[in-house]
């Protein structure tokens, strides 16, 4: 391997260890500017629905027992409480942080 192509590894190598090491850094500006965000980087990729989708089929009956909780307790319709369950399997913290 020539110099250049060191450097440029080395370069590659150092790029993806400070971003990496900066995301858990809790004075960093990643953690700063994530904080202030209400939606996680998880929920950006799988939606609510989907979310609720893969739970439905992971665990049919704890789903429908959430659902049919859910109702009884907030005095909810069926779909709203599945949407609410939903925006909660998608994204955790941004559903506590926005019922806070």
């Amino acid at each position: 391997m020539n110099g250049t192509m060191r450097h440029i590894l080395l370069f590659l190598l150092l790029a993806v260890a400070t971003t990496t090491v900066d995301a858990f850094v809790v004075g960093s500006a990643t953690a700063v500017v994530s904080s202030t965000t209400t939606t996680s980087q998880l929920s950006m990729v799988v939606g609510p629905s989907i979310a609720a989708e893969i739970e439905k089929r992971k665990n049919p009956k704890k789903y429908e027992a959430t659902i049919t909780s859910l109702m009884k307790r907030n005095k909810l319709s069926r779909k709203q409480a599945q949407d609410r369950y939903a925006e909660f399997l998608a994204d955790p913290d941004g559903f506590a942080l926005r019922a806070a």
